[in-house]
């Protein structure tokens, strides 16, 4: 009994060297097999499967017209580093004994680890910013200016406007973050208006 514990511990100690600093067998990130993949093997399968989530265009109608957001442009991309952790750690218990299991039941049973997406937050933020600089003014009284001769003239109010960057980028964040958005995102940029003190009617 002791000599088949020993051949057997022998084994699975064995198994588990030839995966030291590689992924496990049956571990898959999304739809993506890591079996026995190095981290750079990892690295760069993980990029090739999910490169289209770089892809796209968000698209946001305002009253200035539409504005667009390239993907490219706030760095959307697979977040293969986070996905590269997870993939590493699957199937091992941090303990030597336990790993000694671990490892042929998760080539046995398979261990999935879910496909996640990153982006620039701050650059997302500046391109928010730059469309609200583009909307946002402030509101403009109307004026009555009377000549010597009695005629007089008069100008219009305009109404203000402020873009509520804070409650864009929220709902573009809860979007870009879902693996499965789609290549175009539209949406409408939300604004507050400020009516001016003295409007047009008070000097018609």
């Amino acid at each position: 009994v002791v000599l088949v514990v020993g051949v057997g511990s022998a084994s699975l100690y064995a198994y588990g060297q030839q995966y030291t600093g590689r992924i496990l067998p049956g571990v898959r990130v999304g739809g993506v097999d890591l079996s026995g993949l190095t981290p750079e093997e990892a690295t760069g399968a993980i990029a090739d499967a999910y490169a289209s989530v770089g892809a796209g265009v968000i698209s946001l109608a305002g009253p200035a017209g539409e504005a667009t957001i390239g993907y490219e442009e706030i760095g959307r991309r697979p977040d293969t580093a986070a996905m590269l952790a997870a993939a590493l750690v699957a199937g091992r218990q941090g303990e030597p004994v336990a790993d000694l299991i671990a490892a042929p039941r998760t080539a046995l049973h398979g261990a999935s680890v879910d496909a996640v997406v990153t982006y620039d937050q701050a650059a997302l933020e500046a391109a928010v910013a730059a469309i609200a600089e583009s909307i946002d003014r402030a509101p403009v009284d109307a004026t009555l200016a009377v000549s010597e001769d009695g005629s007089y003239a008069t100008t219009e109010s305009v109404e203000g406007r402020t873009v509520d960057q804070a409650a864009l980028l929220a709902s573009l964040d809860e979007q870009l973050s879902e693996l499965g958005a789609p290549g175009d995102i539209p949406g409408d940029i939300p604004f507050t208006t400020q009516t001016p003190d003295t409007e047009t009617a008070d000097v018609e």
